[in-house]
């Protein structure tokens, strides 16, 4: 049997990456000896035309996928678009979406198979059992119909030894792109990829919920440098995302981990807590190459984080933050609200130390409560949420278990929002200083803190990045500069990258003659069209709702003309251009009977 592994599709213009786990699921399976591929639909333009080419070309019989709670939608439309290019496909599905609500996913996801937990040993065995070798009563760790029942079997013990697991193969996956999509860390676009250096957490935050076990594991030094060699010799990587939920607890294992890593020309960004690290410690990973440590804070009042279970205090909050930007590192971290103890003085609280306390750059931000959480289950049970799958299914909105009335919570949403605009809002201080020959753009930025002038030499540009807010870091006082790269270059040079990018992007999903309609006459679709001459040649239709009001051509070309146009007109797919309305709008495409594929930019 031949088996694709697909990584969902998940934004279209962020930062572009390989989930580790799915990374060594399929090198288990593959070491068996077993013919198995990938895709990233994040790469693809067109989902449909590459998972069609991905699946036929290969005579695929098993297509395995997964992801988080919040990816529930684009993973079953990935699903139902597989099984209707190959109906007989067998799907399994796995990740934090399946583990932390195995039945109720099974029961409405349109999976075969589920696998729950940690999936290396399990997906093995499940291929031997679709092939016939062992029954599946005897796998442990998965879910499946029989006789049109749902059958569950016993879970899988954790992984303990992590240096046992087979190091992953990337040669499955599109890897050697993701380097090529650099971020931007504190100031210079590096080539950059994620690693895991250890599974879970030792600790249980009420909001928190640990898809990769109950059991923190750490993978030895030497296992985590075997990877890292291979990384940087094959893929001239310049910096390490350590995505652990927590890098350690341990100051030796932290030592030995910065003596290794000093002997590379990289750099690294790490997760810690604010309870595990001295002065001493700092500067060993200042030394090492880290450049960024991102801390859970949460709260800056003790009885909230009390009550998140954190157990962590405002004192050790302001001692690691003071030392960690003493030391110069860029400080990631949030102040999220919305706690079960939670109330206006507890709010209060926070955002008065916040704005006493500026200069860290943290971010403020309202707990988003998902499935596996101690939260979610209060929710639950308080019948705060009343339709599970409904709730996954909308993408696990912001809903209230705090002591906050409703009005006093949406009160609070709005003002965090300015006050994240306001107090961490961009500079107005960035000039233009060259443009390199590779294309990168030398700039300089002021910081609002300080009033010093930082000179960044190689930031990149792409139509990806070049619109949106990018964090710097300040070189004099290490504050974060949130900054917007396209004030500095010209309006023709940003229209060129914009233009190629949509010409591209049209290009790929209208090939064969498709024909598009548009719902929407705003600012959006018209630059949609003005960059495209490929879209605005295969549009048959403009719609708008007022469209009485916007009655004129549009571009001078085409008319405008009500959504019910769209129940009978011939076409194969819809640009939305009204930007924030587009649920509004799938709705009424589903009560006027209308199946079209919704292009996603």
């Amino acid at each position: 049997m031949n088996y694709l592994f697909v990584v969902p599709r998940d934004n279209c213009f962020g930062f572009l990456t390989i989930p580790p786990g799915v990374v060594y699921v399929a090198t288990s399976l593959k070491e068996t000896g077993r013919n198995v591929y990938g895709i990233h639909l994040n790469y693809e333009s067109d989902i449909e035309a590459s998972l069609r080419k991905k699946i036929i070309d290969n005579n695929i019989n098993v297509l395995c996928i997964g992801g988080l709670s919040d990816q529930y939608n684009e993973i079953k439309r990935t699903i139902e678009l597989s099984k209707h290019i190959k109906p007989d496909l067998i799907i399994v599905v796995g990740g934090g979406l399946i583990t932390a609500q195995p039945k109720l996913i099974m029961e409405n996801i349109g999976a075969d198979y589920a696998i729950v937990g940690q999936g290396e040993i399990t997906i093995c065995e499940l291929a031997e059992a679709l092939e016939g070798q062992i029954p599946f009563r005897d796998v442990a760790g998965i879910l499946y119909f029989e006789d049109q029942k749902l059958v569950c079997n016993d879970s899988r013990p954790e992984i303990r030894n992590l240096d046992a697991v087979t190091m992953p193969d990337y040669d499955i996956f599109p890897y050697a792109q993701v380097p090529n999509d650099p971020i931007n860390i504190n100031g210079a676009f590096k080539r950059t990829v994620n690693i895991t250096a250890s599974r879970s957490c030792p600790y249980n935050c009420t909001f928190c919920y640990h898809p990769s076990g109950t059991t923190y594991r750490q993978r030895s030094i030497e296992n985590i440098f075997r990877e890292i060699d291979f990384l940087v010799s094959k893929y001239d990587i310049e910096h390490l995302l350590i995505i652990d939920e927590l890098f350690a607890i341990d100051e030796n294992r932290v030592s030995e981990f910065c003596e290794f890593i000093a002997k590379y020309d990289i750099t690294f960004s790490v997760q810690l807590r604010v309870d595990s690290i001295d002065e001493d410690l700092l500067h060993k990973l200042k030394k090492a190459g880290c450049t960024s440590i991102s801390y859970g804070l949460e709260s800056a009042d003790n009885s909230i984080l009390k009550s998140m279970k954190k157990g962590t205090d405002i004192s050790q909050i302001e001692n690691a933050l003071s030392l960690t930007r003493k030391i110069g590192f860029f400080i990631q971290g949030y102040f999220i609200f919305g706690d079960i103890e939670e109330t206006i003085k507890t709010v209060n609280t926070t955002i008065r130390w916040w704005m006493k306390h500026l200069e860290y750059g943290i971010n403020l931000a309202m707990i988003r409560i998902f499935p596996g959480s101690y939260l979610y289950q209060h929710a639950i049970e308080q019948s705060i949420i009343t339709d599970e799958i409904q709730y996954i299914a909308n993408g696990c909105p912001l809903i209230n278990v705090s002591k906050l009335t409703d009005q006093e919570f949406a009160r609070l949403i709005k003002k965090i929002t300015y006050l994240n605009s306001e107090f961490l809002g961009l500079t107005t201080g960035i000039e233009p200083e060259a443009i390199n020959d590779d294309g990168s753009h030398a700039i300089s930025v002021e910081c609002m803190a300080c009033g010093s002038k930082n000179l960044f030499p190689d930031v990149a540009f792409e139509y990806r990045n070049v619109n949106s807010a990018n964090s710097f870091c300040c070189k004099t006082c290490f504050q974060k500069i949130n900054a917007q790269p396209s004030k500095v270059i010209s309006k023709n040079t940003y229209k060129h990258l914009l233009d190629a990018f949509l010409e591209k992007y049209f290009s790929d999903k209208l090939s064969g003659g498709k024909k598009v309609a548009i719902w929407g006459v705003t600012e959006k679709s018209l630059a949609l069209l003005l960059g495209s001459k490929t879209l605005r040649d295969h549009v048959v239709c403009v719609v708008d709702r007022d469209y009485q009001i916007k009655n004129k051509k549009v571009l001078n070309i085409f008319d405008v003309f009500p959504p019910t146009r769209l129940i009978d007109l011939d076409y194969e797919c819809l640009v939305i251009g009204a930007s924030g309305y587009e649920k509004d709008i799938l709705k009424n495409l589903e009560s006027m009977n209308v199946n079209v594929d919704v292009l996603d930019i």
